[in-house]
């Protein structure tokens, strides 16, 4: 079920698909999967991050791709993993231009640790180039887990003589503080031309950011499960913004959550 999520606009929940697919055994571990599905853009960091009820990845959160595409991907392995993607370039809505979009991640795990490298390319509405850039690794144990993210995005509207550059870093660390009980915390960097020129900010939902300032966010959590698959966590977001190039810097945003999650 989906809302506006600017706590302005008032209206019932409209539900929508999210996923819908076809997935076929190619043997040797490979699949092919065909229909509205994940591509591979921040899968492997969400699984690891494990706490999207909290807050969504980074590439996710700013608005840089979507979580979903319609189109047909192969993917497999365990050691080495593989995931590739050929898609519509429109997430799970309907297909409007003739722009089309590529993805690709390889990811090798060894004795806790993870190290990913992923690519994608969107031939954008009206023909404007998208490319995405990330490297991820993380390590986890019996303790918890940290990870750490750099993601460089080149946006270039078509007859621009140039690119738009944005970049994320971004660090995360879960730790267990109990058999009930996990400390977590993220903090990310979101810097480069394109935040100070072209970034839209107020429109992410639930916890908008300043338009056309490059900032740094910051999440603190203390999870708490109450009851088998039902926590209850407590937790801060704070954005400190950088001087813009233009206009007054905007003021620091500070938020405060009482979140509940359940599994069913």
């Amino acid at each position: 079920m989906n809302s506006p999520g600017d706590f302005t606009t008032s209206t019932n929940l409209t539900s929508f698909v999210k996923d819908a697919y076809l997935s076929f055994s190619l043997g040797g571990g490979a699949s092919l999967v065909a229909g509205i599905q994940g591509p591979p853009s921040f899968a492997l960091e969400e699984d690891t991050w494990g706490w999207r009820p909290l807050e969504k990845t980074p590439l996710d959160l700013y608005k840089w791709t979507s979580s979903r595409d319609f189109g047909v991907s192969i993917k497999g392995g365990n050691a080495l993993a593989y995931h590739f993607m050929f898609g519509q370039g429109s997430s799970n809505k309907a297909e409007t231009d003739t722009g089309k979009k590529f993805f690709g991640s390889l990811a090798y795990k060894f004795d806790g640790f993870i190290l990913e490298a992923m690519a994608q390319y969107d031939r954008a509405k009206g023909g404007d180039d998208d490319i995405i850039l990330k490297g991820f690794g993380a390590y986890t144990g019996d303790w918890g887990r940290i990870g750490l993210m750099y993601a460089n995005r080149s946006y270039k509207k078509e007859g621009a003589n140039s690119s738009l550059a944005y970049n994320i870093l971004s660090a995360f660390a879960v730790i267990k503080a109990g058999e009930k009980v996990e400390i977590v915390g993220r903090y990310d960097m979101n810097f480069g031309d394109g935040y100070r020129e072209s970034f839209k900010g107020s429109g992410i939902d639930y916890v908008p950011f300043a338009n056309n300032h490059e900032f740094h966010f910051v999440i603190a959590a203390l999870s708490y499960e109450v009851h088998k698959n039902v926590w209850i966590i407590p937790n801060v977001k704070f954005t400190m913004y950088n001087d813009p190039d233009e206009g007054e810097k905007a003021d620091n945003d500070f938020y405060g959550y009482f979140t509940l999650y359940f599994k069913f």
